[in-house]
């Protein structure tokens, strides 16, 4: 098909909107991945740099965890997340008429079916073409650093001990070794499980690159940086708290995903309250305000439609009680919320209720049964000794042991 510019009265090809749409999406999604690295790299070097001036101001590394810096990465990583799931659901949007919401974000809402689609397609991009960044990264720094020493090595003449060799590896923190993956992986975490409701198959997506990368990371641990002294650690220390209580914000988050974010706790509650037989009939007319186009203000119009007929009505996502006359305060003034609208609101947020509820029982019960399971493990209080005698060896190399109760 083909369609003709009005200023250059030529032919082109015509796109249809569907597939604008996507591709707009789809690059959007690259651009702000791109973002997103430059900030990643930025916020990680700041909380890098703050944490070990707390770390040697303190002088005790364990009070790393009552800083809560880490956390400053992690809204670098889900900030466009949370903005598509909270304040692009439509409620902060009135009418197309409205002049000031045209130039502030509140224009851009979702589509009647919500805002899963954009979500999933934001986690989805964020979280594999992150990952394949990573790992073409990770396949070509050790590369190009080893190429680069043999190169100034070649021009010096010289040859180097082994024991220069690896002193000329790069150098790694005890202190902080393992902080940048541990950041990497709580960002991770927090992604797939603060948003698994809208994206189910984001732990498949990135178990085939955690594979890959835990791969790569031992050999770039081995082979491209300096051995660090083993110590032993009782546990990972305060990432635990931090992965903990992304998990209980990730129980919330969920709730709100599945209650804010799509339709389905509107259609429920359509099927319970305004209909006898339990059906969807009329849901759409229902869930869309009317909008008179003579309300519209010119310069929002293409000559097509001043010079042109245009329809009486048009509809918009949004429980609105639509314009009754013309007045001279203008259509700002009106399309209020009808009462369909909390209605709504009551349902989304009895859901988060019920849905917190339930998951605080399935944990205590979960947390009760491992109690069990653990104590009938136990080793019983009472437990006579044994006493270990070791008796001179008759053998050389040999040693006879007794044993008694």
């Amino acid at each position: 098909a083909k369609e003709i510019r009005k200023e250059m009265y030529e032919e082109e090809p015509y796109i249809p909107g569907w597939h604008r749409c996507g591709k707009f999406s789809i690059t959007a999604s690259l651009i702000f991945i791109l973002l997103l690295l430059v900030l990643g790299a930025v916020f990680g070097v700041v909380v890098y740099r703050i944490t070990i001036i707390a770390a040697l101001n303190t002088c005790r590394i364990y009070e790393i965890k009552t800083h809560p810096r880490i956390f400053a990465s992690f809204s670098a990583a889900i900030m466009n997340l949370i903005v598509i799931q909270f304040f692009n659901w439509g409620q902060l949007y009135s009418h197309p008429g409205e002049k000031e919401a045209r130039q502030s974000f509140r224009y851009d809402p979702c589509g009647p079916v919500g805002c899963l689609l954009e979500l999933s397609i934001q986690l989805f991009v964020f979280i594999v073409i992150k990952q394949i960044f990573q790992i073409m990264w990770g396949l070509i720094a050790p590369k190009l650093q080893r190429w680069w020493k043999m190169l100034v090595n070649r021009k010096c003449h010289q040859s180097i001990s082994s024991l220069e060799e690896n002193n000329a590896l790069s150098p790694v923190s005890e202190e902080m070794v393992l902080h940048d993956e541990y950041l990497e992986k709580a960002i991770q975490f927090g992604l797939v499980t603060l948003f698994v409701a809208a994206f189910p198959l984001a732990p498949l997506v990135t178990l085939p690159t955690n594979i890959i990368k835990l791969r790569m990371e031992a050999k770039k641990f081995l082979c491209s940086k300096r051995r660090v002294i083993p110590k032993r650690a009782q546990d990972i220390g305060a990432w635990s708290d931090i992965l903990s209580t992304v998990t209980n914000i990730a129980i919330v988050c969920n709730a709100f995903v599945i209650a804010f974010t799509t339709d389905i706790i509107p259609r429920l509650a359509y099927r319970i309250w305004y209909t006898s037989d339990l059906n969807l009939r009329g849901y759409i007319n229902a869930s869309l305000a009317v909008f008179n186009t003579s309300d519209f203000n010119k310069d929002f119009l293409s000559d097509e439609y001043i010079n042109g007929t245009m329809p009486e009505t048009c509809r918009f996502p949004g429980y609105r009680a639509p314009r009754a006359s013309s007045n001279q305060n203008g259509p700002h003034n009106s399309f209020g919320v009808t009462e369909v609208f909390w209605h709504m609101i009551a349902a989304r947020l009895a859901f988060v209720v019920i849905f917190e509820a339930e998951t605080d029982s399935q944990r205590e019960n979960r947390t009760n049964e491992m109690e069990e399971e653990i104590g009938a493990t136990q080793i019983p209080a009472k437990v006579d000794p044994i006493i270990i005698k070791v008796n001179p060896p008759d053998l050389p190399g040999y040693i006879a042991v007794e044993t008694s109760e």
